[in-house]
């Protein structure tokens, strides 16, 4: 936190001359329909789209021949195009929008996209929210208006620590899974994600190049990767494999120190990851026995004991439950994009 009882100054948005499209909803989100902002005038839009006037805050449904049918929702300086969702029907809405004299707005302020809100805070909420990958963030993301607007809060700055946390809700951290081999590290990123990610036998170095899955845990999505295990003598493929993916260990958010009752990380290892990265130990087939390296948390895939426990200390060790709440002003959005509120 900053403390200095003074809000940030904002950045003004670029202008754009001639009639525009954006994005509101972001490249590759899911969901049945998309939303274009059309602007920077809703009669102007209606006109070039042969579409007769009406009142703001309407809705009508449109049919174009060839392209889709879509809602399209009025404003009172923009229009919202609510067409299907799916890159072929959206290839061919903005084809059209090209062909009736609109042009591509690549820099829109979050107030452009988002005519509904009522400042520009709760314009970058919006903004945000559209692109949050953690469902858990909802509750928390639409609380900062109020927390912002608290009299003598202490605002962040964009290296608060507690911000940093709350932004891996929007954006997944990274974590690296390191082991020795043929300790479950696999059958724990199958169990975690609900379907079969790695391939899982009782072969040593089964694992010959690392394996990434998106899994949600305790709330929190992140980007998981499984790398080859660690063996005394390893063959050169698996050698490569596993130089390869230790290279993303310095980048990860968290990596994960794996172990069971028979194997442990090798302390030479294990020095080379602990350098600035933050180590959560997991002992894994606890069923089998106490794991060896002292582990923080335990899982037991068979007895399905433990997966709670393992999600929740991943969550927290990264982001962690006053981060969640969002009870605090929060720089949610990203540093580089916005000076604040």
């Amino acid at each position: 936190m900053t403390g200095t009882g003074e809000m940030p100054t904002p950045e003004l948005a670029s202008d754009h001359a001639g009639p525009w499209w954006a994005l509101a909803t972001p490249v590759g989100a899911r969901g049945a329909l998309a939303c274009i902002v059309l602007g920077p005038d809703a009669s102007v839009a209606l006109r070039r789209l042969g579409l007769p006037p009406f009142d703001a805050g309407k809705a009508r449904v449109v049919d174009v021949p060839g392209v889709d049918q879509m809602v399209v929702f009025r404003w009172e300086d923009s229009l919202h195009l609510m067409p299907h969702g799916g890159p072929a029907v959206m290839g061919s809405v903005i084809d059209w929008l090209g062909t009736r004299g609109f042009s591509r707005r690549a820099d829109p302020s979050p107030r452009a996209l988002y005519p509904e809100a009522g400042s520009d805070l709760e314009a970058w909420m919006l903004w945000t929210l559209a692109r949050a990958v953690s469902p858990s963030v909802i509750p928390a993301l639409l609380a900062q208006p109020e927390a912002w607007a608290r009299p003598g809060v202490a605002f962040p700055g964009p290296g608060d620590p507690l911000s940093s946390e709350f932004r891996r809700l929007v954006e997944p951290p990274l974590v690296v899974a390191v082991g020795p081999s043929n300790i479950g590290k696999s059958s724990l990123l199958n169990a975690l994600a609900g379907r079969r990610v790695s391939i899982v036998a009782d072969e040593p170095g089964t694992t010959r190049d690392h394996v990434g899955a998106i899994v949600e845990l305790d709330g929190l999505v992140v980007r998981w990767v499984d790398t080859p295990g660690l063996r005394a003598n390893p063959d050169a493929a698996e050698a490569a494999a596993h130089d390869i993916a230790m290279t993303l260990a310095p980048h990860a958010d968290l990596v994960l120190l794996c172990s069971d009752p028979g194997a442990e990380v090798s302390e030479e290892v294990a020095a080379k990851l602990a350098d600035g990265v933050p180590v959560l130990r997991v002992g894994l087939r606890s069923d089998l026995g106490p794991p060896l390296g002292g582990p923080e948390v335990s899982v037991s895939l068979r007895d399905h004991e433990g997966l709670g426990g393992f999600a929740g200390a991943v969550r927290t060790r990264l982001v962690s439950d006053r981060a969640m709440q969002g009870v605090d002003p929060l720089w949610f959005w990203p540093p580089a994009l916005w000076r604040g509120p």
